[in-house]
């Protein structure tokens, strides 16, 4: 840790300046633009080429609005939802086209037969597993009362240019999400990390209740933090399925997503830590007063521990979110999980030595102590429980 303090003191060129914003600030907002890019391009492209395709294809004298809106409606997140999204709307489309003619033809168009066939509509549009799409059904049969029977076909022709269309772009030039779902984890990490260097830095001091509730808002922004990761990581995940290259981003897939659930499990054990300081501050739970000068416990070997521990975090979050594994780096999260694990064993020796120390804050500085390595367990590539984030399958588990 001295050896970061004195890179961060050290001065730095114009030319270094320039080369880190140039690193961290233009690159994210070249990305971002570059995503947003996607997002407006793909189905605009969707729109223009089911236009073209429905003029060319239909020849019936009549703007394609319906393809193009189709298409629009087509184009998702991923390949997977936007195919899904393209069936149900045909489906809906085919649907409501039957249920006009089933009714119309045989009992004519007038209010007695309009409610039972909406609501005939609705029911099978909810049979058939819609979703949100379900209103497809019965809207299609309002617009053929509206427009004739010969816009039924018409419909589903366009429908049919437009799904595909939206269907065709979005494999061409399939999204990926990967990346987005990187930086949030790798956002949740720097707090969780934050948090337990600050908490390192004020228990190697005088601290009070305001500090320590200072620590327990900060385990609750990472959890926030955490909750926004896992929107982005589950459609990373389902961006996978029918994916041209989907062997190699499900793996990475699921690195990312071992690496949020190991960074939820640590959130909880941080918040357990920040509890406890808590308790500690303010005498909660039949603690001795903190200004007892005379029921007090050395927590220095417990700072330099939590000191080491925000270290590992930051270290995992690195491996785990990177494209691919860097060895040097692992071997490096193994060296600090190694030093940290001899700072564990001193905390331990220091505690079984406090003999003068109160039972209730012997008990609470003992399970400050377990929480902490259990952080550490956590993020051990080798005996934790989350070596999928390290791209080695945990035995017993299946990948």
């Amino acid at each position: 840790m001295a050896t970061t303090d004195q890179h961060r003191d050290r001065p730095r060129s114009l030319s270094g300046c320039v080369g880190e914003l140039r690193e961290l600030g233009l690159r994210r907002f070249g990305v971002e633009v570059w995503r947003l890019l996607g997002q407006v391009v793909r189905p605009a492209a969707a729109c223009a080429l089911a236009w073209q395709a429905a003029v060319v294809l239909l020849r019936d004298g009549q703007q394609p609005v319906l393809a193009a809106l189709a298409a629009l409606l087509t184009v998702q997140l991923t390949v997977y939802r936007t195919l899904r999204q393209a069936a149900e709307q045909i489906l809906g489309v085919v649907a409501g086209v039957g249920v006009a003619m089933l009714f119309f033809r045989q009992f004519g168009t007038h209010w007695l037969t309009l409610g039972p066939a909406v609501g005939v509509s609705l029911l099978l549009g909810r049979g058939l597993r819609l979703g949100s799409r379900a209103v497809e059904v019965p809207t299609t049969l309002l617009l053929v009362v509206g427009s004739g029977s010969s816009y039924g076909a018409s419909r589903f022709l366009d429908t049919l240019i437009g799904t595909g269309a939206g269907a065709l772009v979005c494999l061409l030039a399939p999204p990926s999400h990967l990346d987005r779902a990187a930086r949030r984890i790798r956002a949740a990490g720097d707090v969780l990390a934050s948090a337990a260097a600050d908490i390192a830095h004020g228990t190697s001091q005088q601290w009070d209740a305001e500090q320590a509730g200072a620590w327990r808002t900060a385990t609750h922004r990472a959890a926030a933090a955490i909750a926004h990761a896992r929107e982005a990581v589950t459609d990373a995940r389902e961006g996978t399925r029918l994916h041209p290259q989907r062997a190699r981003r499900a793996a990475r897939a699921r690195r990312l997503e071992e690496s949020l659930l190991c960074l939820d499990h640590v959130c909880d054990q941080m918040q357990a830590v920040a509890r406890g300081l808590v308790d500690r501050s303010t005498a909660g739970r039949g603690l001795p007063d903190p200004d007892d000068l005379e029921d007090r416990l050395d927590l220095s070997a417990f700072s330099a521990l939590t000191e080491h521990t925000a270290v590992c975090l930051r270290l995992f979050v690195t491996v785990s979110c990177e494209r691919r594994v860097d060895p040097e780096r692992t071997a490096e999260l193994r060296q600090r999980l190694e030093d940290a694990g001899a700072l564990a064993a001193e905390a331990s020796r220091t505690l079984v030595g406090a003999t003068r120390t109160s039972a209730p804050l012997w008990a609470l500085h003992g399970s400050l102590l377990d929480e902490t390595c259990r952080i550490l367990t956590e993020l051990d590539p080798d005996g934790g429980p989350h070596a999928d984030a390290f791209g080695v399958p945990v035995k017993g588990t299946s990948t």
